[in-house]
């Protein structure tokens, strides 16, 4: 059993009770002395070190500065005032929110404030405004609290990261650019490690394979090409590669179906997140094959239709010279084999085609120089080319390179088809959609035109109504007008020619529909002499109504009731200069003392003032009835 240890009494200093009283007050007297000396020198200390810090601060290339909760700033060092481009004076007392875009403000109170005594340091981005442009920081926060937890100030530090910021932006957008590269390549794009293991693959290799991505992911490269069974030696040839080394080979890839297909793989080594790793675009040549193996296999075949077929077929050097040429050139262009081999390019094309051809021609052979160039690819190039007679022929080009045994561009060849028909029916295709174009804007300005026409109409017709049995009437005979002026249309969107109307066509329905309208009786005749006359729109419809008034003016007034007679109509050249336009009756004849000038008839008010609009003459005739001839010029 643990026996209990007795606790040692604390020791206490034991006062001499004879001490004297003079003595120790002097002795308190030193000590309070040393106390107030002690703490003058920690306050001159401390102001040392404040002035050492501000010195320090004042001089760092760094943005440092002093501020309030409010966010008031109390100190600033040399470099902010030079950065914001304002002095000490200007910026002390401000706030330096003021100097923040305003939509970042709140943002950047929230994180100085959420400073805590337990947490009194943070590092945050925000923009500043500086002479009216936006720029990045990188600021590192410090509060410093009362004893009770108060934030009394803060101190921060201020990095300008604006160029950061941008390389960043500019990284996003390379990153983004790579991306849309590599998935919309035409081709199927991989990258492998060294163990063949799959790490990307775009769209194209997902098309090509069968396979999604993410199954493409946890496969290799040698599941593509399963007959391969020298996985041993290919990763040691890879891991031996040169950086600098690209290679490209055929082999026969497997899809996901098993089904095999032929691909032209190009690879070599890049660096890929701080490891070598492989890129591989495979192509597939499934067609390149097809015609590959077909021009092997049928080489004389293809000859003899060379010689039969209507196209041309030629062949050309790198200085388009003419090596070959089938025997159609002579129905297509004029000149024989012999003589278009004779020629140079300026005598076989115009200079424009020739241009085109040699900037082709100089950018293709560029490209041979790239590693991703399709060696069998090809070109379509329509080409202008000087026919024997002197005329012009076009021609549509299909053009492909020739290579060498080693796959070296020694010249080019293609076939050549006359397109001079499909070149014409394009440009009268265009010069037809000009006209439709013209054609629709002309068509809202006539019905602009004719709605104002038929307007002007019927205020003139409303002065005239003064009872029911006038307005009936004034009813009728605006719809003759608007008939008048529709069937001008009518015949005008019938015809092939949207801006002239044939009058022959155009009158003989118009009196036909009046006739009906007004049910002409059997005992007045009528007789047409109608010649074949085409006019222009602009005053066709003035005729037509000039016409109008005529007829149905005829119809209504100079026949009475069981009476019979003629009525006649003529429209005719006058030699090459004018037209003339003739409406009679053998009716009863104008009223005795009626003076057609001075009568405020509507229909002859509107007869005067259309012959005036065509720049036509106006007479009237007695004799025998009323007859009314005008005549104007052909051309406006």
């Amino acid at each position: 059993m643990a026996t209990k240890r007795r606790k040692t009494p604390a020791l206490r200093p034991v006062r001499n009770k004879k001490e004297d009283p003079d003595s120790l007050s002097a002795e308190r007297i030193r000590k309070s002395e040393q106390k107030t000396d002690l703490q003058k020198r920690i306050k001159d200390t401390r102001k040392e070190s404040e002035y050492l810090y501000h010195d320090l601060s004042h001089n760092f290339p760094a943005l440092v500065c002093e501020f309030l909760p409010d966010s008031t700033l109390t100190y600033v060092n040399r470099a902010y005032c030079e950065y914001f481009g304002m002095t000490e004076e200007e910026l002390i007392g401000r706030a330096f929110l003021d100097l923040i875009p305003e939509v970042a403000r709140e943002g950047v109170k929230t994180q100085y404030l959420s400073l805590t005594p337990q947490n009194a340091t943070k590092v945050y981005n925000h923009q500043v405004i500086r002479n009216g442009e936006i720029f990045w920081h990188e600021w590192h926060d410090r509060a410093f609290f009362d004893a009770q937890g108060k934030a009394l100030k803060f101190q921060s530090i201020g990095f300008d990261i604006t160029e950061r910021k941008q390389a960043e932006k500019t990284l996003r957008e390379s990153e983004n650019m790579y991306r849309t590269l590599f998935n919309r390549s035409v081709e199927g794009i991989y990258l492998h490690d060294l163990e063949g293991r799959i790490l990307d693959a775009n769209q194209m290799a997902c098309r090509q394979s069968g396979y999604t991505k993410d199954e493409l992911l946890k496969r290799t490269v040698f599941d593509l090409h399963p007959d391969n069974t020298d996985r041993t030696g290919i990763v040691g040839q890879w891991k031996r590669w040169d950086p600098e080394q690209r290679f490209t080979f055929e082999a026969t890839h497997r899809r996901k179906d098993g089904t095999p297909f032929p691909v032209e793989v190009s690879t070599g080594k890049i660096h890929y997140e701080d490891k070598e790793i492989l890129l591989a675009i495979v192509r597939d040549i499934t067609e390149r094959k097809k015609i590959s193996e077909a021009l092997k296999s049928s080489e004389e075949k293809f000859r003899f239709l060379a010689e039969k077929m209507g196209d041309i077929v030629w062949t050309l050097d790198l200085n388009l010279k003419t090596t070959y040429v089938s025997p159609s050139v002579t129905k297509v262009l004029g000149f024989t084999p012999e003589e278009r081999k004779a020629q140079a390019a300026e005598e076989i094309m115009t200079p424009e085609s020739l241009a085109h051809v040699k900037e082709i021609l100089t950018r293709e052979i560029l490209r041979e120089t790239a590693r991703d160039a399709d060696p069998d690819r090809s070109i379509n190039v329509e080409v202008a080319y000087y026919h024997k007679n002197g005329s012009t022929i076009w021609l549509e080009n299909s053009i492909k390179a020739l290579r060498d045994a080693s796959g070296t561009l020694t010249g080019i060849y293609g076939v050549s088809r006359d397109i001079s028909e499909r070149k014409r029916a394009e440009e009268q295709i265009r010069k037809d959609l000009e006209e439709k174009t013209i054609l629709l804007k002309e068509i809202h300005h006539r019905v602009k035109n004719n709605l104002t026409v038929i307007s002007s109409l019927l205020n003139l017709q409303v002065k005239k109504i003064k009872t029911k049995q006038q307005a009936i009437e004034a009813f009728g005979e605006s719809r003759d007008r608007v008939f008048a002026m529709a069937l001008v249309h009518e015949k005008l969107y019938q015809s092939e020619n949207f801006a002239h109307v044939d009058m022959h066509s155009y009158l003989n329905d118009m009196v036909r529909q009046l006739s009906s309208i007004y049910r002409i009786s059997g005992n007045i005749r009528l007789r047409l002499e109608i010649e074949n006359a085409v006019i222009d729109l602009n005053r066709a419809i003035p005729c037509a109504l000039i016409l109008n008034e005529l007829i149905t003016n005829a119809f209504k007034h100079a026949f009475p009731p069981d009476r019979s007679g003629e009525i006649s109509m003529v429209f005719r050249p006058c030699g090459n200069e004018a037209y003339e336009l003739i409406v009679s009756d053998d009716g009863i004849g104008l009223p005795a003392g009626f003076d057609p000038e001075s009568s405020d008839s509507l229909g002859l008010h509107l007869i005067r003032l259309l012959t005036v609009q065509i720049n036509g003459e106006c007479t009237i005739g007695r004799d025998r009835g009323t007859s009314f001839r005008i005549r104007f010029p052909r051309n406006p």
